[in-house]
Protein backbone atom coordinates (compact mmCIF):
# COMPACT_ATOMS: atom_id res chain seq x y z
CA UNK A 1 0.00 0.00 0.00
CA UNK A 2 1.37 3.38 -0.99
CA UNK A 3 1.98 5.96 1.75
CA UNK A 4 -0.41 8.90 1.26
CA UNK A 5 1.27 11.35 3.61
CA UNK A 6 3.15 14.27 2.08
CA UNK A 7 5.37 14.59 5.19
CA UNK A 8 7.05 12.09 7.46
CA UNK A 9 5.63 12.17 10.99
CA UNK A 10 7.95 12.96 13.90
CA UNK A 11 7.39 11.59 17.38
CA UNK A 12 6.47 14.08 20.06
CA UNK A 13 5.39 14.37 23.67
CA UNK A 14 3.62 17.69 23.36
CA UNK A 15 0.44 18.72 25.14
CA UNK A 16 -2.59 20.06 23.31
CA UNK A 17 -5.96 21.47 24.35
CA UNK A 18 -9.21 21.66 22.42
CA UNK A 19 -12.90 22.24 23.05
CA UNK A 20 -14.52 18.81 22.86
CA UNK A 21 -17.55 18.32 20.67
CA UNK A 22 -19.53 16.76 23.53
CA UNK A 23 -18.90 19.67 25.92
CA UNK A 24 -17.64 23.21 25.82
CA UNK A 25 -14.92 22.42 28.37
CA UNK A 26 -11.31 22.22 27.26
CA UNK A 27 -9.99 18.71 26.77
CA UNK A 28 -6.30 17.94 27.34
CA UNK A 29 -4.63 15.64 24.82
CA UNK A 30 -1.15 14.20 24.31
CA UNK A 31 0.31 14.50 20.83
CA UNK A 32 1.90 11.22 19.71
CA UNK A 33 3.32 12.44 16.40
CA UNK A 34 2.92 15.31 13.99
CA UNK A 35 3.86 16.80 10.65
CA UNK A 36 3.16 20.12 8.94
CA UNK A 37 0.01 18.51 7.51
CA UNK A 38 -1.43 16.61 10.47
CA UNK A 39 -1.27 15.36 14.03
CA UNK A 40 -2.01 12.17 15.92
CA UNK A 41 -3.14 12.62 19.49
CA UNK A 42 -4.60 10.70 22.42
CA UNK A 43 -7.45 11.91 24.62
CA UNK A 44 -9.87 10.40 27.12
CA UNK A 45 -12.81 11.99 25.27
CA UNK A 46 -14.19 10.36 22.09
CA UNK A 47 -14.56 12.46 18.93
CA UNK A 48 -16.09 11.62 15.56
CA UNK A 49 -14.56 11.39 12.09
CA UNK A 50 -15.15 14.66 10.26
CA UNK A 51 -15.29 16.68 13.50
CA UNK A 52 -13.43 20.00 13.33
CA UNK A 53 -11.55 21.08 16.44
CA UNK A 54 -9.77 24.31 17.40
CA UNK A 55 -6.51 23.01 18.90
CA UNK A 56 -3.85 24.80 20.95
CA UNK A 57 -0.41 23.15 21.11
CA UNK A 58 2.34 24.06 23.55
CA UNK A 59 5.73 23.92 21.81
CA UNK A 60 8.89 23.72 23.97
CA UNK A 61 10.36 27.16 24.67
CA UNK A 62 7.83 28.90 22.45
CA UNK A 63 4.40 30.41 22.67
CA UNK A 64 1.39 28.25 22.13
CA UNK A 65 0.24 27.76 18.55
CA UNK A 66 -3.37 27.52 17.44
CA UNK A 67 -4.78 25.63 14.50
CA UNK A 68 -7.93 23.98 13.18
CA UNK A 69 -7.93 20.27 12.48
CA UNK A 70 -10.39 17.79 11.07
CA UNK A 71 -10.52 14.27 12.52
CA UNK A 72 -9.90 11.71 9.75
CA UNK A 73 -9.73 8.52 11.83
CA UNK A 74 -10.34 7.41 15.41
CA UNK A 75 -9.42 4.32 17.40
CA UNK A 76 -10.14 3.32 20.97
CA UNK A 77 -6.95 2.34 22.82
CA UNK A 78 -7.80 0.86 26.24
CA UNK A 79 -9.61 3.65 28.15
CA UNK A 80 -8.43 6.38 25.74
CA UNK A 81 -9.08 7.42 22.15
CA UNK A 82 -6.45 8.04 19.49
CA UNK A 83 -7.21 10.41 16.62
CA UNK A 84 -5.55 11.22 13.33
CA UNK A 85 -6.31 14.74 12.17
CA UNK A 86 -5.37 16.88 9.20
CA UNK A 87 -4.58 20.54 9.66
CA UNK A 88 -7.18 22.57 7.81
CA UNK A 89 -6.33 26.10 9.00
CA UNK A 90 -3.30 27.69 10.65
CA UNK A 91 -2.05 31.28 10.75
CA UNK A 92 1.35 32.16 9.29
CA UNK A 93 3.09 32.71 12.63
CA UNK A 94 1.87 29.41 14.07
CA UNK A 95 2.79 27.62 10.85
CA UNK A 96 6.35 28.99 11.02
CA UNK A 97 6.71 27.85 14.64
CA UNK A 98 5.34 24.40 13.78
CA UNK A 99 7.72 24.06 10.81
CA UNK A 100 10.68 25.12 12.98
CA UNK A 101 9.76 22.51 15.63
CA UNK A 102 9.17 19.85 12.97
CA UNK A 103 12.54 20.49 11.27
CA UNK A 104 14.41 20.40 14.60
CA UNK A 105 12.76 17.08 15.49
CA UNK A 106 13.58 15.59 12.09
CA UNK A 107 17.23 16.56 12.35
CA UNK A 108 17.54 15.20 15.88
Amino acid sequence: MKERRAYQRVLSHLTAWYAGSSSMQNVTARIVNLSPAGICFVSDVPEKNGQQLAVTIELPGQEEIRLMVQIVWTEQVQENYQFGAKIIDIDIESEQKLLFFYTRQQNG
